[in-house]
């Protein structure tokens, strides 16, 4: 949706057509929607206007506000929903993000770099790199100027952020994708780059057309079955079935990936619940769920790591045998958690008593 942005934002300033300035704020409106950094495209988008003399008149014309009206509007919900419960997705995605936070990081920076490499290639954002040099430097590419203003914020923005904490790959992803109409330029005007544009695809497809003969029927599989979730999902809602009728509830031990995982994979409705059932706080299921509902009922306990007895101890009457879950996708090396069958939940608060 930010790369959808883009082009409806140059498009705007081009044109200067009402139309597309109120496309540009309902896409906008939609990529902060699905992801908030997508705010730091607007920020790029004023250092764009900011930039330039000759679109400074933008900003005493209505149509850039109207545009931000129209996404702040569909932000509505949103501020509302954080309003009633503490501002929850806001400071989790603010201040709670630096919490692990470790000082400078050369390591971090270069996890950066290379895992943007390769999701992009290395041709890609070399080409992409030497197609935005010719482009900017001619005198009537100043929508590829404007492009370009618009990725490198995202981009500097995160190698910041990369010099003291772990940045997920997909999180600069909007800032690089620009780099692609840039390659496509480098290719189309150079011949040796259009010949080792091909290397990427061809080795791609030659990898897919191998897996497929070695493997047979085996593959393509799922992306989720390689990290085993899907396997671990089927497996709990197995345990969740008691022997006497009464369905056992689940605890996915962390702030929510395990349980949130088991919950979207299960082949059924399952009670899912994250470490806020051990008094811990777990994100979104501090406001989905209420661990309290499930005092006098049974549990399925899911960790990646192995499991601290003494500490669920003082949340159940009484725990059965620690146990491990191979969880292995065919060909790969799979993963193991860990579990235990807990008995008459006592509720989220007994171990502060």
């Amino acid at each position: 949706l930010s790369a959808a942005t883009a082009p409806a934002f140059l498009t705007a300033l081009a044109r200067a057509r009402m139309r597309w300035w109120l496309l540009t704020g309902f896409l906008f409106g939609l990529a902060m929607l699905a992801k908030y950094t997508a705010v730091l495209l607007g920020v790029a988008a004023l250092l764009v206007l900011l930039g330039s003399p000759k679109l400074r008149r933008w900003l005493v014309r209505p149509e850039p506000y109207i545009a931000c009206i129209i996404a702040l509007v569909m932000l509505v919900p949103v501020f509302v929903w954080n309003v009633q419960h503490d501002y929850a997705s806001f400071r989790f995605q603010s201040k709670e993000r630096f919490e692990d936070a470790k000082g400078f990081s050369l390591g971090s920076i270069a996890h950066v770099v290379w895992s943007q490499a390769l999701i992009f290639s290395p041709l890609v954002l070399i080409a992409g790199g030497i197609g935005l040099a010719r482009l900017v430097r001619m005198k009537h590419a100043s929508n590829a100027r404007r492009l370009a203003g618009l990725s490198f914020p995202i981009i500097v923005f995160f190698l910041a952020i990369g010099c003291f904490k772990w940045v997920h790959t997909q999180w600069p992803a909007p800032g690089y994708l620009t780099l692609v109409p840039f390659a496509g330029y480098a290719a189309s005007h150079h011949r040796l780059w259009r010949r080792l544009a091909m290397l990427p695809l061809l080795l791609m497809v030659s990898a897919v057309l191998l897996d497929l003969i070695t493997r047979g029927s085996e593959r393509p599989r799922r992306l989720h079955e390689m990290e085993s979730w899907d396997d671990l999902a089927r497996a709990v809602a197995g345990l969740a079935r008691a022997d006497d009728g009464a369905p056992r509830f689940v605890i996915g031990i962390g702030k929510y990936d395990v349980a949130s995982e088991i919950a979207f994979y299960a082949p059924e409705p399952l009670e899912c619940f994250a470490s806020n059932a051990l008094g811990r706080r777990s994100v979104g299921f501090d406001y989905w769920t209420n661990p309290a509902a499930m005092v006098g009922r049974n549990a399925v306990i899911v960790s990646k790591n192995e499991l601290r007895l003494d500490t669920l101890a003082l949340h159940f009457e009484k725990l059965g045998l620690p146990a491990v879950l191979e969880c292995r996708s065919p060909g790969e090396h799979g993963r193991t958690f860990h579990y235990v069958i807990g008995e008459n939940y006592k509720g989220p608060e007994e171990a502060r008593r």
